[in-house]
């Protein structure tokens, strides 16, 4: 596949959160450890941080992430800068700062060459810490399954009935999410994503997207998608299902549901290209 056709999956990052691969479309590699093979992966050039510093920083970030909610994050900031906190004892503070970084708070995460592009810098800061999540997401739908079946066993060894078996696991504390939740269900948890992608992908990169919650927002946003098929859709993506194709082109602030440019993310002006499957085709 060429440049000018090379597509990349939003919002998943890694293929374990799809059902199945999509042939022909790529993942966005931002360093994640784990990496990817070339044939599924897009590793941009001139990452600011390097494998090892990724690793480093990523195993410290993600210690604390999932500690603070969204909006909670200048709150812990400010908690950890309180009179009388200790600023080295606490790791938590240093956390806290990488965090802060990417929400524009404070400086980027260190490890970086010196010169690196701070922009660039905590775009990959951002889909390293959305990988880890889809990971942990993955993680806790295996566990979620292998829980359950455990369950369904002692259960039946109890002979007791499925509504009891329920009751009994919610009472005994050994009900489990299933996990079943999509890892982007709101535009809060996949606009970061699509921003810091956008920074690290070529213009010329096509966005394939057939979430049905990211294709409705984007319809609600006013994102101008529109019926595609025949030679153009095959030029895109080759081979395409028979079902309900959308293209849109527009600035990449319109996708992240801006109506003007942004003043601190200029590299949101330049157009992009979208495919997205429509809602409920073949899905």
């Amino acid at each position: 596949m060429d440049d000018t056709t090379m597509l990349i999956h939003f919002p998943e990052l890694l293929p374990s959160s799809r059902c199945e691969a999509v042939p022909g479309v790529r993942h966005l590699d931002p360093g994640f450890p784990a990496g990817l093979a070339p044939e599924v992966g897009y590793l941009p050039p001139g990452l600011p941080l390097d494998a090892r510093a990724a690793a480093r920083w990523l195993a410290q970030a993600t210690g604390y992430a999932g500690l603070f909610a969204p909006g909670a994050l200048r709150a812990a900031e400010a908690a950890a800068k309180a009179p009388g906190a200790d600023p080295y004892g606490d790791p938590t503070r240093v956390i806290v700062g990488e965090l802060a970084a990417l929400e524009g708070l404070g400086p980027a995460p260190q490890g970086a060459a010196p010169g690196a592009d701070t922009s660039r810098l905590r775009a990959q800061a951002v889909l390293l810490l959305a990988c880890e999540r889809e990971r942990a997401l993955a993680e806790v739908r295996t566990l979620g399954a292998a829980h359950g079946g455990a369950v369904e066993r002692l259960g039946a060894t109890l002979g007791l009935e499925p509504e009891d078996m329920d009751e009994l696991a919610a009472a005994g504390g050994l009900a489990l999410d299933d996990g079943e939740e999509p890892a982007y269900a709101e535009p809060a948890q996949w606009q970061p994503v699509l921003g810091a992608m956008l920074r690290l992908l070529p213009p010329q990169a096509v966005l394939y997207a057939d979430a049905a919650p990211v294709v409705e927002a984007w319809r609600e946003a006013g994102v101008p998608l529109a019926p595609v098929a025949g030679a153009e859709l095959a030029r895109l993506l080759p081979g395409a299902p028979a079902g309900g194709w959308l293209l849109a082109r527009c600035p990449g602030y319109v996708l992240m549901g801006a109506t003007r440019p942004l003043a601190e993310a200029p590299w949101l002006d330049g157009e992009r290209t979208v495919l997205a499957r429509a809602a409920g085709a073949g899905q």
